[in-house]
């Protein structure tokens, strides 16, 4: 009767594209600014910087212009990188695009996409959410609790083949 008590949950369902976009749209909320900045900047980018991509769904940035550009216009840094972090917080993936740009001769193109972020589709922002971190105090116990695991591990045995080279 002990495997009864244990039971795990069923696992969670992912939620699809359309469940997000019908829950955003039941349930208005503040966006950050860092969103309506975003949403702003991409849509009146230059098209030799950047823009939203045909279907709407993600947006292509080139790097060297934007941090010259267009970002110091909407945030207060010119660093590319800085931009792509906050990009990534608020859940932000980068695609692949920027592989084959580099194939055809075109590096330096980065092309960026959410469930939430779509052209003409400001009634989204509110729904997308910075992602949470662990605070200081988290973080020391999780790291204290990966140091114990470590050292209760087993040490494996080094095989002859290892010790080779002494």
């Amino acid at each position: 009767m002990s495997g009864s008590s244990e039971r795990r949950a069923a696992p969670r369902k992912r939620k699809s594209v359309s469940s997000n976009i019908a829950a955003a749209e039941s349930a208005p909320s503040k966006v950050a600014p860092f969103l309506g900045k975003l949403s702003n900047l991409v849509q009146t980018m230059p098209e030799e910087v950047g823009g939203w991509v045909e279907d709407g769904l993600s947006f292509i940035v080139c790097d060297e212009l934007a941090a010259r550009t267009v970002i110091p216009q909407f945030f207060a840094h010119t660093n590319f990188r800085s931009f792509c972090r906050q990009l990534s917080c608020y859940g932000f993936r980068k695609t692949r695009r920027r592989k084959l740009s580099q194939a055809n001769g075109q590096s330096g193109w980065s092309e960026f996409s959410h469930a939430l972020f779509q052209r003409d589709r400001p009634d989204l922002l509110g729904q997308i959410r910075r992602m949470e971190h662990l605070s200081a105090a988290d973080s020391a116990a999780a790291a204290a609790a990966a140091t114990r695991a470590a050292s209760e591990r087993p040490k494996r045995p080094r095989a002859s083949s290892d010790m080779s080279d002494e």
